[in-house]
């Protein structure tokens, strides 16, 4: 009997600790909702964090094919030491394919895009995603960090704008990453970053200092027309497969 008890009490326990240590996606797009700074440490994040949901203002534009909607977050983000168990969305095409069974279908018109910008700090300390992270096309006003996370499904950054400084240094790319046509207006650091998939940072442009010293490529790096408008340090960067630097810009050291 007291073993039982001892059993019972050590489950209720776990979940309690569980309970404490975990949060909704849901809970956090309240606070974003409330105009509130979001802190968060050592907690696991359950389901999508889906911020094409406050893009709610639509862009005039002569494509009447698709519509597109805009929203931009005005909180401070910060996470520390969190798992994100599901998507972190920052971009969405509504209607561009459909999964019906196995098959994928692809329609031929556009859908309606959403996507979001942001006007504050954005934070994400080491940190796990364990699916996809979509910012493409979103433009961050202040600094952005993801040092030391970890991306273990695709990353997309493609067409992202950072105004301030950008810190991706010890970050662990997993899949591909992809930085295509990314700008980067303030200095940035992907120090001992590590791409074990392909990185695509062709056509990006770098206009302060950018170092990729102690990086890892395990796989096709693309930096085809990137411009280095400052400096771009590639000392001691290891790269695998094969890289593609054709047609880039400006001052690169290895």
């Amino acid at each position: 009997m007291k073993k039982l008890l001892l059993l019972t009490l050590l489950n209720f326990l776990t979940l309690f600790g569980f309970a404490q240590n975990t949060i909704l996606a849901d809970e956090i797009m309240v606070k974003i909702k409330n105009g509130e700074a979001v802190n968060l440490e050592n907690k696991v994040i359950i389901g999508d964090l889906d911020l094409t949901k406050f893009a709610t203002q639509e862009k005039k534009h002569k494509n009447n094919n698709y519509r597109e909607y805009t929203g931009k977050i005005v909180n401070e983000l910060n996470f520390k030491d969190c798992v994100f168990q599901g998507e972190l969305k920052g971009f969405y095409v509504d209607g561009a394919n459909a999964k019906i069974g196995n098959l994928d279908i692809k329609y031929n018109g556009d859908g309606d895009n959403f996507n979001i910008d942001f006007s504050k700090p954005v934070r994400f300390l080491n940190c796990t995603f364990e699916k996809n992270v979509t910012l493409k096309y979103s433009n961050f006003d202040d600094e952005v960090s993801f040092e030391k996370s970890k991306f273990l499904s695709v990353a997309n950054f493609k067409y992202s704008k950072f105004k301030k400084a950008a810190n991706f240094a010890k970050t662990d790319f997993k899949t591909s990453a992809n930085f295509k046509y990314a700008i980067f207006s303030d200095e940035t650091d992907f120090y001992a970053a590590f791409f074990n998939a392909s990185a695509d940072f062709k056509y990006s442009n770098f206009a302060e200092r950018v170092t990729f010293k102690k990086a890892s490529f395990n796989s096709f790096s693309d930096f085809k027309y990137s411009n280095f408008q400052t400096s771009g340090n590639f000392q001691l960067a290891r790269f695998g497969t094969s890289s593609d630097f054709k047609y880039s810009k400006g001052k690169t050291y290895f």
